[in-house]
C-alpha cells in the first residue's frame, strides 16, 4: 500500500492531478465533460484521461479539487491542509492516517491526499498496527498481510528487549542518586510524564481499539453494543473490590498494631504513651503496602496489552512493519518510564532489591515474548478472525478498564489529593508536574 501512496503522490506533485471517476461517465467533481478520442475535456478547464494501471483519471489543466466519495481503487485529493483532513470528506484523525465517514482511509503525503476508499464489490480493507480498518466483511479470517520478512521480526524482539528495558531501567538506575537535587527532579517530571502516558494508553489506545475490534463487520451484530465499555467498567468494579477489601485489611491491621502498641506502653510505665502511633509508625507500612499494590496493578495492566502488542507486531507482514515496530518502540520505552518511576521507590522502602529487579525484567520481556509467539503464529493467525477480534477486543478492555482506574485513582489522586508533596507544592513545582502530565499524554496520543 505504501508502494501504491509513493507512486500517485509523485504523480500528484507532477503536472497532473488524480481525480477519481468512472471510465464510461467520465471524471468527478470538474463540471459537464465531454468525450473526445479518449480524453475528457471538462468545463473546470482541465483534459482527463483514464488510466488503467490505478483505476482513476489523470487531469491537466485546472482539475479541481475531487469531491471524493465511494469509488474503485485510491484516489489522491489535492488542496487539502494536512491538519484539516481530506476535503469533501467527514473524518477524524487516527496516529498518522485519518478515518472517514465513508470508510476510506487517508494519508498526507508529499503535498497530496491519498485515500483507499470502498469499493461497490465489498470495500478497500486496510490492515494496520495488527488491526482492520474499512469494509472488511469479505475477507473475514483471509487478510493479506504481506510479505514476511522473519529475520527482521526476529530482530525486532531484540529491539524491543532493548527499549523496553531501557525504559524500565532508567528510573531505577537514578533512583540510586535520588537524594541530589538533579536526579530527584528527574524522577519527579518521570514520574507525572509516566501518569500521562498510562491514563492516554488506557483511553485513547486500549479502550478505542476495544471498540474498533467489537464493532468489526466480521464479529456480527452484538447483543449489546456498548460491550467494549462494558467491560473496561468491569475491570474498573472489579479492580476497586480488590482495593476496597485490601484497604479494609490494612485498616484492621492498623487498629491491631495500635491496640498492641497501647498495652506495651502501659505494662511498661502504667501511662498510656501511644506517642502518635499511627502518624510515626504505622503509616509508613500502610503507604508501603499501598505503594506495592499501585506497582503490582501497574504490572498487571501493562503486561496484559503488552503481550498483545508483541504478539499483533510479531504476526504483522508487508510495508506497516516498519512503521509499526518503530511507533511500538517508543510506546515500549514511554510505558516502562511511567513504570520504572514508581518501582524505583521500592527499592528504599522494605523489598528487596531483586523483587524490584525481576518486576523490571518481567516488563522488558513479555513483549519481546509476544512478539515470539506472532512469529510463531503469522501463518495461521488473520487479524480479521472472529476469534482474534473477540480476544483482541476482550483483553484490550481489560487493560483499559484496569489503567483506567490504575491511572486516576492510585495515580493522579495519591500524587495529587493524598501527596503532602503535591498539596503543599510551589506554583513552579505545580506547574511542572501538570505540564508532564499533559506531555505524556500527548506524546503517547500521536503514537
Amino acid at each position: 500500500m505504501r508502494y501504491i501512496f509513493s507512486l500517485l503522490a509523485a504523480a500528484g506533485a507532477a503536472s497532473a492531478a488524480i481525480v477519481n471517476g468512472n471510465e464510461t461517465s467520465g471524471p468527478r467533481g470538474q463540471g459537464n465533460c465531454s468525450l473526445s478520442n479518449g480524453t475528457f475535456t471538462c468545463s473546470s478547464g482541465a483534459e482527463c484521461t483514464f488510466d488503467t494501471s490505478i483505476s482513476a483519471f489523470r487531469c491537466e489543466g485546472d482539475s479541481g479539487s475531487p469531491t471524493g466519495g465511494i469509488t474503485d481503487g485510491s484516489d489522491s485529493d489535492t488542496g487539502g491542509k494536512e491538519m484539516q483532513g481530506p476535503p469533501g470528506r467527514s473524518c477524524h484523525q487516527h496516529e498518522m492516517h485519518w478515518h472517514c465517514d465513508d470508510g476510506s482511509f487517508c494519508e498526507f503525503d508529499n503535498g497530496v491526499w491519498l485515500c483507499e476508499t470502498n469499493s461497490s464489490e465489498g470495500g478497500t480493507c486496510v490492515v494496520h498496527g495488527g488491526h482492520t480498518h474499512g469494509d472488511c466483511s469479505d475477507q473475514c479470517g483471509s487478510i493479506d498481510i504481506g510479505e514476511y520478512d522473519q529475520p527482521l521480526h526476529i530482530g525486532a524482539i531484540f529491539i524491543l528487549l532493548v527499549s523496553s528495558a531501557l525504559g524500565v531501567g532508567l528510573p531505577i538506575a537514578f533512583s540510586g542518586f535520588k537524594m541530589r537535587s538533579f536526579f530527584s527532579w528527574g524522577l519527579f517530571v518521570v514520574k507525572h510524564f509516566g501518569t500521562g502516558v498510562i491514563l492516554c494508553t488506557a483511553l485513547i489506545h486500549l479502550l478505542f481499539h476495544a471498540f474498533v475490534m467489537f464493532n468489526n463487520d466480521c464479529i456480527g451484530e452484538l447483543a449489546y453494543g456498548p460491550a467494549a465499555a462494558a467491560i473496561a467498567l468491569a475491570a474498573v468494579y472489579v479492580v476497586f473490590l480488590f482495593d476496597y477489601i485490601g484497604m479494609r485489611f490494612f485498616a484492621r491491621k492498623t487498629r491491631q498494631l495500635a491496640e498492641a502498641t497501647r498495652t506495651e506502653n502501659r505494662s511498661n510505665d502504667g501511662k498510656d504513651d501511644i506517642s502518635d502511633v499511627d502518624s510515626a509508625q504505622i503509616s509508613p507500612e500502610i503507604a508501603m503496602s499501598q505503594l506495592k499494590w499501585e506497582v503490582s496493578l501497574l504490572e498487571i495492566g501493562i503486561v496484559f496489552h503488552s503481550v498483545m502488542i508483541g504478539v499483533s507486531l510479531g504476526a504483522t507482514g508487508g510495508d506497516q512493519f516498519v512503521p509499526f515496530l518503530i511507533a511500538i518502540v517508543f510506546h515500549q520505552l514511554f510505558e516502562g518510564l511511567a513504570l520504572g518511576s514508581r518501582v524505583c521507590f521500592l527499592i528504599f522502602k522494605t523489598w528487596h532489591k531483586m523483587k524490584v529487579f525481576i518486576m523490571a525484567v518481567c516488563f522488558s520481556l513479555i513483549t519481546p515474548i509476544g512478539i515470539a509467539i506472532g512469529i510463531g503464529v503469522h501463518e495461521s493467525y488473520s487479524p480479521n478472525s472472529k476469534s482474534a477480534l473477540l480476544a483482541l477486543g476482550i483483553l484490550n478492555g481489560l487493560s483499559a478498564g484496569v489503567l483506567i482506574y490504575a491511572a486516576l485513582v492510585e495515580l493522579i489522586a495519591n500524587d495529587w489529593f493524598k501527596s503532602p508533596e503535591m498539596r503543599s507544592s510551589g506554583v513552579f513545582k505545580t506547574c511542572l508536574g501538570i505540564t508532564m502530565l499533559l506531555l505524556g499524554s500527548l506524546l503517547m496520543a500521536v503514537l
